[in-house]
């Protein structure tokens, strides 16, 4: 299985450009999607995240330091990756 994985820097502006990210994940046909320096804060509303038929991984510092600093989006088909999620997170 061949996968479409992107990584993306977006350099402290996730929400600010979640339009283009979800763009971008459903006009390339992104499997994965990794963003870094997403800077989530803990009181962020997620349902603007949500992506219809992907799954959102947020790092387990959203919970430790009250931010996210890396999230990542995978299509929900995927299910030759166990693990995966809980590698994320850590």
């Amino acid at each position: 299985m061949s996968l479409n994985i992107y990584y993306w820097n977006c350099a402290a502006g996730l929400l600010k450009k979640i339009d283009y990210i979800k763009e971008l994940i459903t006009g390339n046909n992104v499997d994965i999607f990794f963003v870094a320096e997403a800077e989530l804060k803990i009181d962020s509303d997620l349902s603007v995240l949500n992506m219809s038929g992907y799954d959102l991984i947020v790092s387990q510092t959203f919970i430790s330091r009250k931010k996210a600093r890396l999230i990542c989006y995978k299509k929900k088909d995927i299910k030759e990756l166990s693990g995966f999620d809980e590698k994320i997170r850590s």
